[in-house]
């Protein structure tokens, strides 16, 4: 049973069929006889439910990758930096420097508009699943992430990402021309929510299928397009995917239907499940940066969370804990041991991270009346850690 690649519903509508065309828009042959039996039917049909209209057909063996011949016309650069300088506009005033603004391409191909971005002062990463691309790709093969947003690999994605670079918050997120390639831009969407926050600004785009049937473009069915999206089935989409719709517009001759969104959450469940994947990525390469031996002040709850998190890491020497209860068990989910604050006597160097939730100021002010000339203190709160002296 053929369902709707979006809202999939099984109720469609057979539009047609079209014969004998390419099978393939961007896999050229290397022979005459080999592009000879190159061809394919595409059996096109509409969506009764969502209105999508879409093809049957299985992906292409490429659909995961960007292939970008547009990248070549210096006239769809500029229009590209056009757009990207509206996007800075709507942060630059909550910015202090615009080198703090960061963006996340998602089907960076070879960085091509990476470079855009660089040309803009912004801190960019991008996703692309072609190792040739990564690696053709001029000065921004360290900053592209293998991958594909899609096909459960959302999470190897995140803690690629935010496992590399602790600090990127993403503030703008484009993904241009590229949706209609998905086989499911549904889940695919509704995964990147994952990578995102309630402040991201979204830049989605998708060949406009209102002017393709307004100027009967037949040849624009091809099959790496799976989906032909017009303004209300795209709107559908986005929608469905969970994003609020800012502007939704055309571009470069109608040729394009633009995006711009926010993901919404629609409870704090998922919001803190995205806290939950982010800081579990960074709080390993905190506690790598920090120089010696570590002391772990507190064994509460949120404590024994934020320890299993980090795992076993030799740098944390124990747990200290006031409560003699608590002295001389170890750490469930972690496997420290936990003494009483006698432990740290002797001590000469090193670094204590206090984690005491509401006694965090007590406890931080006893340390630095005490310790402060042997050790250095750090707090750890919502998944943060801040060095106090």
């Amino acid at each position: 049973m053929i369902l709707c690649r979006v809202c999939k519903s099984d109720k469609k509508k057979d539009a047609f069929t079209i014969s004998d065309f390419p099978s393939s828009a961007q896999g050229f042959c290397k022979s005459r006889s080999e592009s000879m039996n190159s061809k394919t039917d595409l059996h096109v049909f509409e969506c009764c439910n969502c209105g999508l209209t879409q093809i049957s057909n299985e992906p292409v063996s490429y659909y995961k990758e960007v292939r970008r011949a547009s990248a070549y016309s210096e006239d769809m650069r500029l229009e590209r930096l056009k757009q990207f300088k509206m996007l800075e506009s709507n942060f630059y005033k909550k910015k202090e420097k615009k080198n703090n603004l960061f963006a996340l391409e998602i089907g960076a191909g070879k960085g091509e508009y990476m470079k855009i971005c660089d040309e803009l002062g912004w801190n960019v990463l991008g996703i692309e699943d072609s190792n040739q691309n990564i690696q053709n790709s001029e000065g921004f093969s360290d900053r592209i992430v293998k991958g594909f947003i899609g096909e459960n690999e959302i999470e190897a994605i995140s803690s690629n990402i935010f496992g590399r670079w602790d600090d990127f918050n993403i503030d703008i997120c484009y993904c241009l021309n590229f949706i209609e390639h998905w086989p499911n831009p549904l889940d695919s969407l509704k995964q990147l929510k994952h990578l995102l926050n309630s402040n991201s600004l979204c830049l989605f785009e998708v060949p406009n299928f209102n002017m393709i049937k307004d100027k009967g473009l037949y040849a624009e069915f091809i099959p790496d397009h799976l989906s032909y999206f017009d303004v209300n089935s795209f709107s559908y989409l986005i929608n469905k995917a969970g994003y609020e719709i800012i502007k939704l517009e055309t571009f470069y001759n109608e040729y394009i239907i633009s995006c711009y969104c926010k993901p919404t959450y629609k409870s704090d469940i998922e919001k803190i499940k995205n806290l939950y994947e982010y800081d579990k990525n960074t709080l390993k390469k905190i506690i790598n940066r920090i120089d010696g031996d570590i002391y772990f002040w507190g064994a509460g709850h949120q404590a024994l969370a934020y320890l299993s998190m980090i795992g076993n890491n030799t740098k944390i020497k124990f747990v200290i804990d006031s409560a003699p209860f608590k002295q001389g068990y170890f750490c469930p989910g972690s496997g420290y041991e936990i003494k009483s604050p006698k432990a740290l006597e002797g001590i000469n160097n090193g670094n204590i991270i206090v984690c005491c939730g509401g006694y965090n100021i007590e406890v931080t002010n006893l340390l630095l009346n005490k310790y402060s000339k042997k050790l250095k203190i750090f707090t750890i709160s919502q998944g943060t850690i801040e060095l106090v002296k």
